[in-house]
């Protein structure tokens, strides 16, 4: 994967994920990416979520409670995934045809301002 080498040195990324049921939801990331295989602090990143299928009306965004545990995660090459997020895992995407079936967004109750599974 490259991924990793297109993002380096960039800032204020947001990544949109549309998943196999036409769910679209996404990550903001507040930073810059400026090293590999290390969570990158972000105090002002968040979820979101712009189509649910009936679980959530509307766009909705996604604060994280405990700014001290938040974070960006762009793996090194040999990892399995792509990127993920330091909220409890709450956001992975992985590469396709790796161990993982697949990538997610889960949010954890105890982090979010609102919880959708």
């Amino acid at each position: 994967s490259v991924f990793g080498d297109r993002i380096m040195n960039k800032s204020n990324l947001v990544f949109i994920v549309e998943d196999e049921e036409k769910n679209k939801f996404g990550y903001y990331f507040n930073g810059t990416v400026d090293k590999l295989g290390n969570y990158i602090k972000s105090e002002n990143s968040f979820l979101f979520s712009l189509k649910s299928n009936g679980r959530i009306n509307g766009m909705m965004k996604f604060e994280v409670k405990d700014v001290g545990r938040q974070g960006f995660y762009v793996p090194v090459k040999r990892d399995p995934y792509l990127f993920g997020t330091y909220y409890s895992n709450a956001f992975a995407v992985y590469k396709q045809g790796t161990a993982e079936p697949y990538s997610y967004c889960w949010q954890n109750e105890k982090r979010f301002d609102y919880v959708f599974r």
